[in-house]
């Protein structure tokens, strides 16, 4: 509400404060588009976003953005049509907003405020290059977010749908050591494969614990999921991982290899991946990922420290302890 907004006056007021304008009017469409015309650019530093109407509305005029890299963002714009806020995440609470518990759960994006409040600065100190991004913006959402070319997209989709047998009519398949292991690409000899839940900061540890109990001259992989129902982006992972080895003071070469499965996942495939494993890493309360290992016969890896994945790898024979 507008109470959010009652420090404004104080912020704008205070000594050597940069000028704040506050619009608290509700505005028909004709005086949003005039207010895009009337800026310079768009600044949209989200936790949580729908489809990003106003995001894309402002490239449209060819304004350049300041949007969070997350959600919508990454299907809207990207690094050449935009001025993208790094961003962590953390967990919804239950019950917030009313949100039922989903498949993968629900998290808010963290829009990095340093990076946010440099971005505003560098785009204030090089309007040239900010007007440019601004129209290599506008022109990718003139040309791929038409009513024309979404025809297209559904109609595509509801074709390819029509191909496949619906699930009322597929028996399930069980979670057991019965058909092939997923073709992993390149894996060591010892594979430890961890189902992240990346809005949760676990997975992390999971990477930090593999990096200080092993080298890239070891036979061991870690396989990480990255089913694409959970909204990172293979490239943020990929950072994220490598900020991680940073902090370990491990160089590229050093490091054990780490695995990524960007699939979506659906039992049989994630049935056959746990297959393919030959240790799960599991965490303190996921008490599914324990019951999938049961059913396919693998041992499960629950200490994280560098004596327990070693000890881990050395029962299998397949390094020295």
């Amino acid at each position: 509400g507008q109470k959010d907004f009652a420090e404004l006056p104080a912020l704008a007021a205070a000594d050597g404060a940069a000028e704040i304008e506050f619009i608290g009017d509700t505005l028909d469409d004709d005086a949003i588009a005039s207010l895009y015309r009337a800026c310079d650019v768009l600044v949209a530093p989200f936790r949580g976003e729908g489809f990003g109407l106003p995001i894309a509305e402002a490239m449209a005029t060819g304004l350049p953005v300041i949007v969070t890299h997350a959600g919508p963002v990454l299907d809207i714009c990207d690094a050449s049509t935009a001025y993208l806020i790094p961003a962590g995440q953390s967990p919804v609470s239950a019950g917030v907003a009313g949100l039922a518990a989903g498949r993968e759960g629900y998290w808010w994006a963290d829009p990095d405020p340093r990076e946010l409040a440099r971005l505003m600065r560098h785009v204030v100190d090089h309007p040239d290059e900010a007007r440019a991004t601004g129209k290599r913006g506008q022109a990718r959402v003139l040309e791929q977010f038409t009513y024309a070319r979404g025809v297209d997209i559904a109609t595509q989709r509801l074709l390819d749908l029509a191909k496949r047998t619906p699930v009322r009519d597929q028996a399930t398949p069980p979670f057991t050591m019965s058909g092939m292991a997923y073709p992993l690409d390149q894996p060591k000899s010892m594979v430890f494969l961890h189902h992240a839940a990346w809005w949760q900061t676990e997975w992390r540890e999971v990477v930090r614990g593999f990096l200080r109990a092993f080298r890239a001259e070891d036979d061991v992989s870690l396989v990480l999921t990255l089913d694409p129902a959970q909204g990172m982006h293979e490239d943020d992972v990929a950072a994220h991982i490598a900020a991680i080895r940073g902090e370990e003071k491990l160089g590229e070469a050093d490091a054990p290899d780490i695995l990524l499965v960007p699939d979506e996942l659906d039992d049989a495939l994630l049935a056959s991946l746990y297959r393919a494993a030959d240790q799960i890493v599991v965490g303190a309360r996921d008490a599914a990922a324990r019951a999938r290992a049961r059913a396919v016969g693998r041992p499960v890896l629950a200490g994280l420290s560098k004596a327990s994945w070693r000890a881990a790898a050395s029962a299998a024979s397949r390094i020295s302890a």
